[in-house]
């Protein structure tokens, strides 16, 4: 009996998966605590990736390792402690952790297959921090209506949320999406969203006509969510462009000073789509087909703080109906940091195709009854290419380079609602806003069935821009705040909105478009834009961002100040 004992006692302790046996469970996360692991990710000595990331089989790393976002998946070895924050963490059979192992915000799987010599603690709450500088700085998360109701349930996660949709915008007001999702546990969670949009244009009853919706499903396959299929259903307003501005941007400037920087159309029916993520790797790859009917906007004139008698810009007019489509997009991102990065690479490619539909321009001249039929709108084909190269050239400088092109693969015009234009705060802030449009607001229309006053196009059929920053911290810091300005009972902090080692910028734009020639789908003459040019400078205090722009072609406009709420690209 000895023996067996003795040989019993031998196989456990041979087992790979000990540590499982010493997984410590917090349903909490104490400041303490939090700031413990950000000084971990903040040392020097760690190696920090951010997003998903792999160490595969074989491979070994020496020293302190942590991860932001993730998942992670540890296959090698780490000579050191492992943190995760905010990320799930996946253990290959074989993998192995000499030191720690700590989770914050994530899930743990597969830690019966690896060998660990610390301990091993999940901590449930996320870890909320923001960036101050080069470093990460604990930021008590404020309460959100999606922590009003949520469950935990044995095979998975429920809860009701309750949030903005998009922008404040002069078509709808505040759209407010509202209802539940659920997500099944598990290496491949079946996800379902159910949400209500909520319009503030249409006050306190609840109109269906008023309101839009937005449904989704999605299965993941494979495991570690690399893969997954799914369908959506919608009805709701979208912006043409809004790769400018940030919704939260958009929204203050509409707000506060009557100014709504996008254009928007109706667009409503139903998509399927695939998603592939490998893990470990920058890419993402998705395929979509959808079938859609498109319209008009109409204004709605919201309530805001700015002169309620100035008059709102017109909507453009866009092409109406039907349309069926296939589209792709890669998206490769291998920065260091989403908000603020350093060094790494952020490209994105999209293209689309029109496969079918009746989508057409109310201004565009019907043919005649013994005339040859034309073409429909919803005969195209677009693309567009975003690169954008962050450079790390010293401790205390940067450099950040965008090229951007967009437009028609085909030598025919685009319909209104996929043209792209140039000028204003998000391209060119040295130019007035849709500066280069190709000549589209060179005068107005009456929509044909609205009646009201409106653009006959959106832009140009194809477009191109450069941008271009230098950033550096300036050689000193202001004087640091009392201590009683940082008392840790308080929910928020002055430090993460706030810099005390400010930067500053020059940089560089250039920018123009093209119209195309042939059937147009109105009658308004269109003419390819200039090249435009600005230059400016800048200063950062945490988040914000004080600009001024000069434009270096029409030089009669002056200098342009503005305020970003965040980089510019």
């Amino acid at each position: 009996m000895k023996v067996l004992g003795l040989i019993l006692l031998l196989l456990l302790a041979a087992r790979p998966g000990v540590a499982q046996e010493r997984v410590t469970e917090v349903q909490e996360l104490p400041r303490e605590r939090a700031e413990e692991l950000l000084a971990f990710v903040n040392d020097a000595s760690t190696i920090v990736s951010s997003g998903r990331a792999r160490l595969p089989a074989g491979a070994v790393i020496r020293g302190n390792v942590a991860s932001l976002g993730g998942p992670y998946v540890l296959g090698g070895r780490v000579e050191g402690s492992l943190v995760v924050v905010n990320g799930d963490l996946s253990f290959e059979p074989g993998a192995e952790v000499t030191g720690d192992v700590t989770v914050a915000g994530g899930t743990l799987q597969g830690e019966e297959d690896a060998t660990i010599s610390g301990t091993l603690t999940v901590h449930s709450p996320a870890l909320p921090y923001t960036r101050s500088g080069e470093k990460l700085v604990y930021r008590p998360a404020a309460p959100t209506a999606e922590d009003f109701f949520r469950s935990q349930l044995p095979f998975g996660t429920a809860r009701f949320t309750l949030r903005a949709a998009s922008n404040y915008s002069r078509v709808e007001g505040l759209p407010v999406l509202f209802g539940p999702l659920f997500e099944s546990s598990g290496s491949n969670p079946f996800a379902i969203e159910v949400f209500g949009i909520w319009r503030s244009t249409s006050g306190l009853a609840l109109n269906r006509n008023e309101m839009g919706y937005r449904v989704q499903v999605e299965q993941s396959l494979g495991g570690s969510r690399e893969l997954a299929l799914g369908a959506s259903l919608r009805s709701e307003h979208v912006p043409i462009e809004d790769w400018g501005l940030s919704n939260v941007e958009a929204s203050m400037a509409t707000f506060l000073l009557r100014r709504d920087f996008r254009d928007y159309y109706e667009r409503s029916g139903w998509s399927a789509f695939f998603r592939y993520a490998p893990m470990g790797s920058p890419l993402t790859l998705r395929a979509e087909f959808r079938e859609e009917d498109h319209a008009f906007a109409p204004i709605r004139n919201p309530w805001t703080l700015g002169d309620e008698d100035a008059g709102w810009r017109p909507q453009p007019i866009v092409s109406e109906g039907e349309i069926r489509s296939v589209g792709a997009s890669l998206r490769f991102d291998s920065r260091n940091d989403v908000t603020a990065p350093s060094h790494g690479w952020l490209a994105d490619f999209r293209v689309r195709r029109g496969v079918g539909g009746n989508l057409r321009h109310p201004l565009h001249t019907p043919p005649l009854p013994d005339a040859t039929p034309e073409r429909p709108d919803s005969d195209f084909t677009t693309a567009l290419i975003d690169a954008r190269r962050y450079f790390r050239l010293g401790p205390a400088t940067r450099m950040s380079v965008r090229g951007l092109a967009a437009g028609a693969l085909t030598e025919r015009p685009l319909p209104s609602q996929l043209q792209h234009s140039v000028g204003g705060e998000g391209s060119l802030p040295g130019h007035p806003r849709f500066s280069g449009d190709c000549g589209a607001r060179a005068e107005t229309r009456l929509h044909p069935t609205d009646g009201s006053p409106a653009y006959a196009a959106y832009g140009c059929d194809r477009v191109a821009l450069l941008q271009m920053e230098y950033q550096r911290t300036f050689g000193f810091g202001w004087l640091p705040l009392p201590d009683e300005w940082h008392d840790p009972a308080e929910e928020w902090d002055w430090a993460p909105f706030f810099d005390f080692r400010p930067r500053w910028s020059v940089f560089f734009n250039a920018g123009r478009g093209w119209a195309l020639d042939g059937p147009l789908p109105h009658d308004l003459p269109r003419v390819s834009s200039p090249t435009l040019t600005d230059a400016g400078f800048g200063v950062f205090l945490g988040s914000i961002g004080l600009y001024w722009a000069v434009p270096l072609t029409q030089r009669d406009r002056g200098v342009n100040f503005f305020v970003r709420l965040h980089h510019r690209f």
